[in-house]
């Protein structure tokens, strides 16, 4: 080899490992990952639209047209149908498989936040008024009649979010600015307890098995754990100059991972013995960038299933690593997403 061959050798060696951390979300396209075959269902506003992404494929399966200035959405566990509320007072009902709407009512001027309790007959509807946008009421609605109200709940103080438990019949009503907890029984139609969190939680997200509940708790800069059975508070996980904000539990519900908006990283717990595993950090090029709002796990926990807060891409992260292996761009970054496991392995 020539002394010039091997000076341009060595000039694009250099180059290469200079560059090695210097990827761009968009030089990685939505190319499709083999081994996982989970449907995942967005409800974006302006354009409002209910998506189904199929991660296998990489790309968009259904685009199912929707009412305007969707605010929040609920899906069956069989990933058949969506409960979706608007800002604009409609509440709808899609067959996701189908790509029809099978129902739709007007219930009140604003719709907040929805919820579907864990035998799936009843439905949680956080409602409001054009004063301020914020709901305060509650309406309580079965799911094959949503034209009737079973129960008209209010409440003082804004609702920030619904969280049904998905095991029990017990609903928890986050208030903002709010470090209680109130919960609701959807079989007894009555409130039953008060959880006390010694901090306003950003989120509220309860494990797969119904047992515990994460509430993020902003502004200390710690995840507090509750046990849902007694209501009592079993530990807090101190996250020192964090701002925890979204938990996500992995299928089998052994860890649950913490989004850090603050510090662009992921804290990881051991849910079954209470210990915070540590944390990861995304990669530089995709600082800046990733803001984690909405976060899940995918069907083998291999990867993670993060929403930007700031930009509208849905970027499919491999836990083992922290690099991104497949970016999609929705038209609008979703106000809600959820995860359909295994969904294209099932009839």
């Amino acid at each position: 080899m020539s002394n010039f061959s091997s000076r341009v050798l060595l000039v694009l060696v250099i180059l290469l490992i200079a560059c090695s951390g210097c990827i761009k979300p968009k030089d990685i396209l939505s190319k499709g990952i083999a081994d996982v075959d989970d449907l995942v269902v967005f409800a974006t506003a302006a354009p409002d639209n209910i998506l189904v992404y199929s991660v296998n494929k990489g790309k968009m399966e259904h685009s199912l047209p929707a009412d305007t200035r969707l605010n929040d959405m609920a899906v069956a566990k069989k990933g058949d149908i969506a409960y979706v509320v608007t800002k604009n007072g409609w509440l709808n009902v899609f067959n996701i498989k189908t790509g029809h709407r099978t129902g739709r009512v007007r219930i009140g001027t604003v719709l907040q936040s929805v919820a579907l309790s864990a035998d799936e007959k009843y439905l949680a509807i956080g409602v409001g008024s054009e004063e301020d946008y914020n709901a305060h009421d509650i309406s309580i609605r079965a799911t094959d009649d949503i034209g009737n109200e079973i129960l008209h709940l209010p409440l003082r103080g804004d609702i920030q979010d619904l969280v049904a438990n998905p095991v029990t019949p017990e609903l928890y009503i986050l208030n903002t600015n709010a470090d209680k907890v109130r919960v609701f029984d959807f079989n007894e139609k009555v409130l039953t307890g008060i959880v006390a969190l010694g901090g306003s939680p950003s989120t509220l997200t309860v494990s797969p098995d119904g047992k515990k509940i994460y509430a993020t708790l902003n502004a200390r800069s710690a995840v507090q754990v509750i046990d849902a059975n007694s209501h009592e508070n079993l530990v807090r996980h101190e996250l020192p100059g964090s701002a925890p904000h979204y938990v996500a539990f992995s299928p089998d519900g052994k860890q649950a991972a913490i989004t850090d908006r603050e510090k662009f990283r992921i804290y990881f717990i051991d849910n079954q013995k209470d210990e915070i595993l540590g944390y990861k950090n995304f990669p530089d090029y995709l600082k800046y960038s990733l803001y984690p709002e909405i976060i899940a796990w995918s069907s083998e926990s291999r990867y993670l299933y993060i929403v930007s807060s700031t930009h509208s891409d849905f970027r499919v992260i491999d836990t083992k690593t922290m690099q991104m292996v497949q970016n999609y761009s929705l038209p609008k970054s979703p106000s809600a997403m959820h995860i359909i496991l295994h969904a294209e392995n099932t009839e």
